[in-house]
Parts: C-alpha cells; sequence; structure tokens
C-alpha cells in the first residue's frame, strides 16, 4: 500500500467515524426532544444519571481488572450514552 492510499482509506474511516458520531447525536437528541423524545430520558438531570454513570464506571473498571476486551468495549459504549446524555443536558441549559 502507498502512503497516498493509506491517507485515504483513514480519510474515509474518519469520516465514517464523524457521520455515525452525528448519528448518535441525533439519536441523543430525539430521546430528550420535548415533543417526541422518551418520556423517561425527558425527565433527567445531571444529578438523576449519577447513579447510572457510577454503575456504568464501575462495570468498565471492573472489564478492565478482568482483562476483557469485549466487555471493556460495550462498559465503553454505556459510558458513552451517559456522558452523551450529560453532554445534552449541559446543552438544553445553554439555550
Amino acid at each position: 500500500m502507498n502512503l497516498q492510499n493509506g491517507y485515504n482509506n483513514q480519510k474515509d474511516s474518519d469520516l465514517n467515524t464523524l457521520e455515525s458520531f452525528k448519528i448518535l447525536i441525533s439519536n441523543i437528541k430525539y430521546l430528550k426532544d420535548k415533543t417526541w423524545g422518551c418520556p423517561w430520558q425527558k425527565k433527567q438531570s445531571h444529578k438523576s444519571l449519577i447513579p447510572f454513570l457510577n454503575e456504568e464506571s464501575s462495570e468498565f473498571i471492573d472489564a478492565i481488572y478482568e482483562k476483557n476486551a469485549n466487555n471493556i468495549c460495550e462498559e465503553l459504549g454505556d459510558l458513552l450514552l451517559q456522558i452523551m446524555l450529560h453532554a445534552e443536558i449541559g446543552f438544553e441549559k445553554i439555550i
């Protein structure tokens, strides 16, 4: 593989990752939407989500100690969801 092909492959991968992240943001916004969103999600706050963030963090730490790559990946996804929910709550308070 030459350098140009490697660059193009990385660029395509980065664009796919960016598009996936945009979809994730859109899904989080939909969950929190005041009209169409999930009733449970709409009433969550930073404080109400603390137990879930704590649980997912603990599960991630356990996966690290167990050296279980599949669980690490899964728990990182769960943590990312928590982070995205907190980010959306923070964004809602700004606008």
